[in-house]
């Protein structure tokens, strides 16, 4: 999926704490009966980013992904569990 925008939300909720990056990208239709891109929006908990990465990612990393190509793989929850940004060499 391109990353056309992300949009980092943090705060409490009921009294649980969250910390969520909103991944918002294109993706061309899968089926014959749609032409261009379909839009979407994936949550991913930042404990999940930091997991994935090695580190705590600040702001300004995160925004950097804007522009990648960005694979999402999730749990049997139906949660992402893994965030694969695509480079040069592997994308």
């Amino acid at each position: 999926m391109k990353i056309i925008g992300i949009e980092e939300k943090e705060g409490v909720y009921e009294g649980t704490a969250y910390h969520n990056i909103h991944f918002h990208g294109t993706e061309p239709f899968s089926n014959d009966k749609s032409a261009g891109l379909k839009t979407k929006e994936i949550k991913v908990k930042h404990k999940i980013l930091s997991e994935n990465f090695g580190k705590a990612l600040t702001t300004k990393e995160i925004l950097t992904f804007v522009g990648k190509e960005v694979a999402f793989y999730y749990d049997e929850y139906k949660n992402v569990n893994f965030v694969q940004v695509e480079t040069a060499g592997n994308g």
